[in-house]
């Protein structure tokens, strides 16, 4: 991720993130997709945008959303990340793709 200004992208600040970062829920397997859907928003009204990622492979098509919490000074952390996927809302996994799809 990298931050944006008024004058465009900028590296400064830029964070790195995957299922295999401490503090994310899961690990990482090679189709997840983890990421390939974001969305920032300030879920918990605390003035800081939350991130919302998704992985529609996840656990073999079932798909999969994590929320990362807004914090200061950086893009988002991981302190406090929760992730969940269509088991978990009583749903069924086979083939879901759940989170392929994130609207604002």
């Amino acid at each position: 991720m990298l931050r944006g200004s008024a004058t465009g992208l900028g590296t400064s600040g830029a964070l790195l993130l995957s299922q295999d970062s401490p503090g994310v829920p899961g690990s990482a397997e090679s189709v997840d997709g983890f990421g390939s859907q974001l969305f920032a928003s300030d879920v918990n009204r605390d003035g800081r945008a939350d991130l919302s990622a998704v992985a529609s492979q996840e656990n073999d098509d079932a798909g999969g959303l994590w929320h990362l919490p807004g914090a200061a000074g950086t893009l988002c952390s991981t302190t406090g990340s929760t992730g969940f996927g269509p088991g978990a809302l009583g749903l069924s996994t086979a083939y879901s793709v759940f989170g392929s799809e994130l609207a604002g």
